[in-house]
């Protein structure tokens, strides 16, 4: 793969094009990951991702894989933890936010280097250099993309290792490779799964479809393969199993844990149920579709595409021709592992969030070039122009509709550090969206979701949380009203918190942060309100 890569812009001036739109788009995502913690909580990082930076600090600093540094918890996916645990070890005596501002432009450079193996691969496929052109145009400056690379998470890392993934057997067909290129497409399969455990169906499908070319060999290929990715990823789920009793995330578990509660607060019908797992999964579609950042052009170009192929009278005999290309299969098979991606978090997990959705969103940017290549590679300059401008536009209206993206954080943030200036160094504080606040405020913050405390989540399966606050020291609790009044209500174990809780005035919060929701800040009494 070094060969494609060695002169890859270089060769004519359109490949120095894509080179500095690849700069371009580096250095935009370089400059965000350098602004302040007031500015990237309410545009890019969510709550979430703090949640990363809190854990590595107590990792690196010897306390362990903890959130509030004395329940353990799995909520995360490993590899990324690992990376940015380093950045801790590293730069925080340089200050709190020294090693967040690194994992942040390491995101950036993961982001950038998936961009270039794209244009690789783009290269690869396409003769004409106008479909080269949009398809890196459409993903490296999309304002999705963006927020995504710096975000904090695992996105960056993890689209980089699936396009990886993929370029192998675009690259390499679908022949007998040498063992020492399986056991290297092994550990990135095992590397995968470290790095986001859903995107585990990329890695699995693409060696099942593998081994399926390759049948005559089966073993060879299958032990080549699944060893390497047995020894990366073992360690992981006997760790996660000894001290938790479980190889499973319970990041992976507490939300859809809590939304299925809240479905059935009633008895509902098999029928019911149906119809919003498919709402679920319709809602996982669309915004899957927008995570491209042109949405409308999306469904335009699929449409087109069904039109063109509808007219045709051979278009049966053309697909099932295209089918038999190595490439051609890829796609399909990466299509297959995004459609059961989504699937996954809508329709069973009933919880899809948009940084899901960078490996479905980079592959419907290369499906809808695919689709209109002809029809790009026959236009104008002029109309060319044209198009740009019109991808120009609805990148400017995303932008405009997405960002801020995390408008509650703004208060969030200000909270955190008005708990560090106004509270007792003893405090020890309960929240439900606590990354924020774990990680800025410098007190004791229990996460009360279950996310990233396994121990948490064990007592909202047993309906205990206040129970459980009380056994943990909990002194006060921090919050958004929809949270304990809405959301988590039926989990406290008490018919309701509201008897429990003294308000105490926070200046920084205010009205409508979040789902039009009161931040509001408590003293917990556990005085049943009868004895008071």
């Amino acid at each position: 793969m070094y060969h494609h890569l060695k002169s890859l812009f270089w060769t004519t001036r359109l490949d120095r094009i894509a080179l500095a739109i690849i700069g371009v788009a580096f250095l935009v995502r370089l400059i965000i990951a350098c602004m302040p913690v007031t500015v990237l909580g309410v545009w890019f990082v969510p709550d979430d991702s703090f949640y990363y930076f809190k854990i590595s600090q107590h990792v690196a600093s010897g306390v362990g894989s903890t959130f509030d540094g004395e329940h353990l918890t799995n909520g995360y996916h490993p590899l990324w933890m690992l990376i940015v645990a380093g950045f801790m070890a590293a730069f925080r005596w340089i200050g709190e936010m020294a090693p967040v501002h690194a994992a942040l432009i390491l995101g950036a450079v993961l982001d950038t280097a998936t961009l270039v193996l794209l244009y690789a691969i783009a290269r690869r496929l396409f003769a004409h250099p106008a479909p080269r052109i949009a398809v890196l145009a459409l993903i490296a400056l999309s304002p999705i993309q963006i927020g995504w690379a710096v975000n904090g998470l695992e996105t960056s890392l993890a689209g980089f290792l699936v396009v990886l993934l993929a370029a192998f057997p675009i690259f390499y067909g679908a022949g007998r490779w040498p063992l020492r290129r399986l056991i290297i497409w092994g550990v990135l399969g095992g590397l995968m799964i470290l790095a986001r455990t859903d995107y585990g169906l990329y890695p699995f499908l693409l060696s099942l479809w593998y081994l399926w070319r390759n049948r005559r060999e089966f073993w060879r290929t299958a032990l080549a393969l699944a060893v390497p990715a047995v020894i990366v990823v073992l360690p992981w789920v006997l760790w996660s199993w000894y001290a938790l009793g479980t190889p499973i995330q319970e990041s992976g578990l507490a939300l859809t844990y809590t939304n299925r509660e809240l479905f059935f607060y009633k008895e509902r019908s098999a029928f019911t149920l149906i119809l919003w797992s498919g709402y679920q999964f319709l809602r996982a579609l669309k915004m899957a579709i927008e995570q491209t950042g042109t949405a409308a052009l999306t469904i335009a170009a699929a449409l087109v595409v069904a039109v063109r192929v509808a007219m045709r009278r051979n278009y049966l005999a053309q697909l099932r021709a295209s089918v038999m290309t190595d490439t051609a299969q890829v796609a399909w098979v990466l299509s297959a592992a995004s459609f059961l991606l989504i699937f996954v978090h809508g329709a069973l997990r009933w919880t899809p969030r948009d940084w899901y959705f960078i490996g479905p969103a980079m592959l419907m940017a290369f499906l809808m070039v695919a689709g209109l290549r002809e029809m790009l590679e026959t236009l104008s300059r002029r109309s060319l122009f044209v198009m740009v401008m019109i991808v120009v536009a609805l990148f400017t209206f995303t932008a405009a509709q997405v960002y801020p993206k995390h408008i509650a954080a703004r208060d969030m943030i200000a909270t955190a550090y008005w708990l560090r200036d106004n509270t007792p160094a003893d405090a020890r504080i309960a929240a439900f969206n606590s990354g924020i606040y774990g990680y800025l405020s410098q007190r004791y913050v229990l996460n009360s979701d279950g996310l990233v405390s396994h121990d948490t989540f064990r007592a909202i399966r047993n309906h205990e949380l206040l129970a459980f606050w009380q056994r943990t020291g909990i002194t006060h609790f921090l919050d958004y009203d929809i949270a304990y009044t809405y959301r988590y209500r039926t989990f406290f174990g008490v018919p309701a918190i509201e008897p429990y809780l003294r308000e105490i005035t926070v200046r920084s919060a205010k009205d409508g942060g979040y789902h039009g929701s009161q931040l509001r800040f408590y003293t917990v009494d556990y005085a049943p309100p009868m004895m008071r």
